[in-house]
C-alpha cells in the first residue's frame, strides 16, 4: 500500500495518516501489521517543490523582456 500511495504521499500536500489498532490479543497480527505500515508510511522523505504559475511566469518575462529593450534603446541614443 506504501508504494501505491506513494505519489500522494510526497509533494506540497500536507497528509495526515490515522493507523488504528487493537488492543484485543485476537488482532495482534493486524495490529502488528498495521504499525509496520505506519512506519513504512512515516518515513516517506517529502521533496516539496515551489508553485510557479506558468502564466506569471510567461508575464515576468516579458516584463523583463521589455525593461531590458528600454535600457538598450536609451543606450542608442
Amino acid at each position: 500500500l506504501t508504494r501505491l500511495l506513494k505519489d500522494c504521499l510526497v509533494g506540497n500536500a500536507r497528509t495526515t495518516m490515522l493507523a488504528t489498532v487493537s488492543p484485543s490479543a485476537e488482532f495482534s497480527n493486524e495490529t502488528l501489521s498495521t504499525l509496520r505500515f505506519a512506519t513504512q508510511a512515516a518515513s516517506v522523505a517529502l521533496k516539496p517543490k515551489v508553485n510557479i504559475d506558468p502564466f506569471l511566469e510567461l508575464v515576468n518575462s516579458k516584463s523583463i523582456f521589455s525593461n531590458s529593450l528600454s535600457v538598450i534603446c536609451k543606450m542608442m541614443v
